[in-house]
């Protein structure tokens, strides 16, 4: 991982989630999603009136910046992350967070437990990809159930 690509990456991605949204905003959250060669984000701008808007989507130089960015943050036997979380504040200020560890796409597609729609083929792609050791597979991850069968 080098740290100036991953901080042009988020600048990136923080500049087209404001170049995304509607004027009058004062909060931009962009949730993002992933595995193999599939994203998907939502943004939700909360408006300077307290109103949200989620109508609005991130433009196709954020969307690649998302793509890079997963890649970029890849580590050898821990993966990249499943699912991101992006904030800018109205001071222009962008947080973030990884979730290396929860299910992509809100749970497992075989899951009666929940509505998720994470196919267990596409999890496994995902883990061609972007590899982990045993240690850092989730409990939910189609590839631990493999071993264990």
């Amino acid at each position: 991982m080098n740290l100036e690509t991953t901080k042009a990456l988020l600048n990136e991605i923080g500049k087209a989630m404001v170049r995304s949204s509607p004027d009058g905003w004062r909060t931009i959250t962009l949730k993002v999603t992933a595995a193999a060669n599939m994203m998907t984000s939502a943004l939700d701008v909360e408006l300077s009136d307290g109103s949200h808007d989620t109508s609005a989507a991130i433009d196709s130089d954020g969307d690649d910046a998302l793509d890079e960015l997963r890649d970029a943050l890849y580590q050898e036997d821990t993966g990249t992350w499943y699912n991101a979380t992006f904030i800018v504040s109205e001071g222009g200020d962008l947080d973030y967070t990884y979730d290396y560890d929860n299910p992509p796409y809100g749970g497992m597609a075989d899951d009666p437990t929940n509505t998720g729609s994470a196919a267990r083929e596409l999890l496994l792609y995902d883990h061609e990809m972007f590899p982990r050791d045993d240690a850092n597979l989730p409990i939910w991850h189609p590839a631990r159930l493999a071993h264990s069968d």
